[in-house]
């Protein structure tokens, strides 16, 4: 699920979700010269980058773009669900019973 976003100046930000290893890679190409900058790596609850200068572009651009932001939250999105999970639809219905009100979910599978 890599997340193309188009930036001004012929630039675009690039998200990578890797659901492997539970991190993000968010990178700025280069669209006219077909150069990729790593920005930062969301990995174990904080971002990383190798510079600070890539970090704080990074921050600058989430916010410019409101887009940028709203494809970072669904990627996040996208590693909390497990891929077996991505296939199961859920639905519940409540009862009443004796008074009680008991909820029941069945789970789906989704073809």
């Amino acid at each position: 699920m890599v997340t193309t976003i188009a930036l001004k100046d012929n630039y675009a930000a690039q998200i990578v979700p890797d659901a492997w290893d539970k991190n993000i890679k968010v990178c700025l190409v280069d669209e006219v010269n077909n150069a990729t900058t790593v920005l930062a790596i969301w990995q174990g609850g904080k971002w990383i980058s190798e510079s600070y200068m890539n970090l704080n572009k990074f921050f600058e651009l989430v916010n410019l773009y409101p887009k940028l932001k709203r494809s970072l939250k669904k990627a996040y999105q996208y590693l909390k669900t497990d891929i077996y999970e991505a296939n199961i639809s859920t639905w519940s219905k409540t009862f009443s019973c004796f008074k009680r009100r008991v909820k029941i979910k069945v789970y789906r599978a989704l073809k």
